[in-house]
């Protein structure tokens, strides 16, 4: 209940902002008598600078931005280093909508000789830019291919474990096994603009994996999740590019061809540009259900609610690299102590596109490394009950995405994840190697 309740408030939120389009030019009768006077001084001097600079700005507080930026416009003509007027006029077309003007005007106020707080205020309005600017409606991408792993049926590293708290071997069933999986993943994607000229949006997302093993059919696994929400903008003029998501979120995943979970929830994200850096923290809550079955009778004992909370920070850095960097903190609760656990760590990794002139195409190779710390509340009896599990994880890899056309490409990647932990029977050491074709529209 709680869950709707939310969403039908920001879906309230997101129809009044729709309402909300482009004020009138204000009919004041003070302000247009000052308008009035002002616009005959300038008349008079159209060279004063600064007397241009005090017209836009009333013209501005008036909705008309269109003589606001007339104005500017002639003062950098005369001035092209009045950064201040660059900024201003990109703000303006901004609230006229015409953001391909926004974002030159921005581009000349970032300028290296711009004052440090002129160049950040446009480097937040052009990463709002570039978020308003993608194609809204449906958009699709995805990958089928073929995997290889050396360990895909997540074997301990070693054949000695442990057992009721006694060392054991496992049997040679139980040994690591590599294997290979025929694949398929996608993302289907809609962006509706509610077309407010403040950048609010509707947003909905499928996406979805599914894996078919050669050798070991217990182990095809499947995973779909959607998530559906409004982007609201907080207040465009003071904090442009700020905003802020609520969702709701549903998640399914097959293990062997049958159910083996489901989980329901919601979750919130903000949108935070630092000069050209994006910060977008989040907060995502999942009531989780197992399935049981022959091959996993315990499975019910770790339904519960998952908590998780990130914070995903992004940039660009020359010649043509992208960043990311993503930390977050979990906690999964269990109707048994030895399910239930705490996590944190991280993600990061490096985007560079580099052109391939045979074919007239940008390629991006992107390598990338994470880590994560798993504690579990209590010992599991049936492996050792004096010994509660703690996991590090690190995973390393490296991804090419190859276009070859506006809409087909070719996809690579390699990974290297390497799990430690307290208890030999979940140490493992795992090498995959993906690839196939993808395609976008």
């Amino acid at each position: 209940m709680r869950h709707r309740l939310w969403f039908g408030l920001a879906m309230w939120l997101a129809a009044g902002s729709a309402a909300a389009q482009l004020a009138p030019i204000s009919d004041d009768p003070q302000l247009r008598a000052d308008h009035d006077a002002l616009f005959a001084r300038v008349l008079k001097a159209p060279a004063d600078a600064a007397l241009s600079r005090r017209y836009a700005e009333l013209a501005a507080r008036m909705g008309d931005f269109e003589a606001g930026i007339g104005a500017l416009e002639r003062v950098v003509l005369a001035h092209p280093d009045d950064w201040a007027a660059h900024l201003a006029i990109g703000e303006m077309y901004v609230r006229l909508g015409a953001l391909e003007l926004a974002r030159s005007a921005f581009e000349r106020a970032s300028a290296v000789e711009a004052p440090e707080a002129t160049r950040a205020r446009a480097a937040a309005f052009l990463i709002e830019i570039e978020r308003r600017l993608q194609p809204t409606g449906w958009s699709f991408s995805g990958q089928t291919g073929l995997r290889w792993q050396s360990n895909a049926n997540a074997a301990p590293s070693s054949p000695l474990v442990r057992a009721l708290g006694f060392d054991t071997s496992l049997p040679n069933t139980s040994l690591r096994k590599p294997d290979w999986n025929a694949f398929v993943q996608g993302s289907l994607r809609l962006v509706h603009d509610l077309e407010n000229q403040r950048g609010d949006t509707i947003e909905a997302q499928l996406t979805g994996y599914y894996a078919r093993q050669f050798r070991l059919a217990s182990l095809n696994a499947g995973v779909v999740e959607a998530n559906l929400g409004p982007r609201l903008a907080l207040e465009p003029d003071l904090l442009p590019g700020w905003s802020v998501r609520p969702y709701l979120l549903a998640s399914g995943v097959t293990l062997g061809d049958a159910p083996f979970a489901h989980a329901v929830g919601a979750g919130v994200t903000l949108a935070i540009p630092l000069g050209a850096i994006l910060v977008e923290p989040g907060y995502e809550m999942h009531r989780r259900i197992f399935h049981t079955s022959s091959g996993m009778p315990t499975a019910a004992e770790s339904n519960g609610r998952w908590h998780n909370g990130f914070v995903t920070v992004s940039g660009t850095l020359p010649p043509g690299l992208r960043w990311f960097a993503r930390l977050q903190a979990s906690r999964a609760e269990a109707r048994a102590d030895r399910q239930a656990h705490r996590a944190h760590g991280f993600d990061a990794g490096v985007a560079y596109g580099f052109a391939v002139p045979s074919l007239g195409r940008k390629w991006t190779l992107a390598p990338f490394v994470g880590w994560t710390h798993t504690r579990y509340d209590a010992p599991d009896p049936l492996v050792d009950p004096l010994r509660r599990r703690r996991d590090r994880e690190w995973r390393l890899g490296v991804s090419l995405d190859a276009p070859v056309s506006d809409r087909l490409g070719f996809g690579i990647t390699v990974q290297l994840v390497n799990n430690r932990s307290t208890l030999p029977n979940y140490a493992r050491r795992n090498v995959s190697v993906s690839f196939g074709p993808t395609l976008r529209f």
